[in-house]
């Protein structure tokens, strides 16, 4: 692993768990949090935004579901 994917990975797995805790996470398919926390992550280490088509494929989330 690179340095930034290690942290990226690590930071997206911080922030799932966070939701994990919080009641009204409930309502979200598990998929959507686990797309939002790699958004996330990828803004907040890259400090702008990764999202492509290829993640939008993957995780069938557009950007703007997201938000």
């Amino acid at each position: 692993y690179s340095s930034k994917w290690f942290q990226l990975e690590l930071l997206a797995f911080f922030l799932v768990e966070l939701t994990l805790v919080e009641y009204e996470m409930l309502k979200f398919p598990p998929s959507l949090l686990a797309a939002s926390a790699v958004y996330t992550a990828q803004c907040t280490i890259y400090g702008f935004k990764q999202w492509n088509k290829t993640c939008e494929w993957h995780s069938n989330y557009s950007e703007d579901q997201l938000l």
